[in-house]
This record gives C-alpha cells, sequence and structure tokens, in this order.
C-alpha cells in the first residue's frame, strides 16, 4: 500500500521529490504540501498539507492546514472560516481539489475506499 501511495504521488505530481516532507516507510507515513491555483475571486492560490498514514493493510488521509494567497499580496495565509464563507470559488477548488486527492488514492491504493479526514480550517 505504501509504494501505491508513492505511486500515486509521482504520478499525480512531477515534482513530487520538492513537495514531500514525510517519507517514512518503516513508521508508513508519507506527508507532503502542494498548492492549487484559484483562477477567480480574492485569493489567487491555496497550499495546504496532505499525510497519509498507512498501517496494517488500511489507510487514512488528512487533508489540513489551508492557506491562502490573496491577488493584492505575495504570501500564504492561514484561512479562516470567513474565507469560505464569502468566496464561493474557494470552496469549490477547495472540494474538487480533495475530490481528486480522495479518487487518486482510492484507485490506487485499495479496493475498498480510503478514510478521509478533514480538518484545521
Amino acid at each position: 500500500m505504501f509504494q501505491s501511495a508513492r505511486s500515486w504521488i509521482k504520478r499525480k505530481y512531477p515534482d513530487y521529490y520538492k513537495m514531500i516532507q514525510v517519507y517514512d516507510v518503516a513508521g508508513g507515513q508519507i506527508k507532503y504540501k502542494t498548492t492549487a491555483d484559484l483562477p477567480y475571486g480574492r485569493y489567487k492560490s491555496m497550499m495546504f498539507t496532505v499525510t497519509i498514514d498507512i498501517k496494517e493493510k488500511k489507510y487514512k488521509c488528512t487533508i489540513d492546514g489551508l492557506q491562502l494567497m490573496g491577488r493584492l499580496y505575495n504570501f500564504y495565509d492561514a484561512a479562516t472560516a470567513y474565507d469560505f464563507s464569502v468566496d464561493r470559488e474557494v470552496c469549490e477548488a477547495v472540494s474538487k481539489r480533495f475530490s481528486e486527492i480522495e479518487d487518486g488514492l482510492r484507485e490506487y491504493v485499495t479496493s475498498e475506499g480510503p478514510t478521509i479526514a478533514r480538518r484545521n480550517f
């Protein structure tokens, strides 16, 4: 399962080696940080962390640490509930990216389907 998750990351992100923060085969954890453009609205991009824990032939994917970069400034700032209530594009983009990750892992890692935990934003 660990190698399957790694294969999916390599396929999804050609420059995956720059994104990996934790790659622990013995502990069964891969952690990476990724970005996505937001073509409309107040924000131009988002960044978040994906953690994949694999133990006993099961895995859990946690997506957290969402940060947004506004169109008027050039740094990432933590997302707040206000960002989601005001900017529909942020909600749609976050949901789309999470679905891509969920579907990709499901396809590569297991036929039983993943356990996805979304938190910290």
